[in-house]
């Protein structure tokens, strides 16, 4: 089975809502897993996997300057280095 795609956003309000994002990524299609920042270098980021690349562009797609609570998100694909996948 090959990875599933990562979308990595950048430029998130410090102060954010979980749900609220949530809501928001999900309209694209199903998320698998998403992971918040947790430390103080990756403030205002987070990594959302979802089941298929279609909804992983969608999102790439719709959101890559989006005004999210007043700040312009920065959304590309992510793709790990390769020595992360063996």
């Amino acid at each position: 089975m090959p990875p599933l795609p990562i979308v990595h956003i950048k430029n998130l309000p410090i102060q954010h809502n979980k749900e609220q994002l949530i809501e928001l990524l999900s309209q694209f299609g199903e998320i698998h897993q998403l992971r918040l920042s947790n430390t103080p270098q990756t403030q205002g980021q987070l990594f959302v996997i979802y089941t298929t690349l279609k909804a992983a562009n969608l999102a790439v797609d719709k959101l890559s300057g989006y005004n999210y609570n007043n700040r312009y998100l920065v959304v590309k694909l992510y793709n790990p280095p390769t020595h992360l996948l063996n």
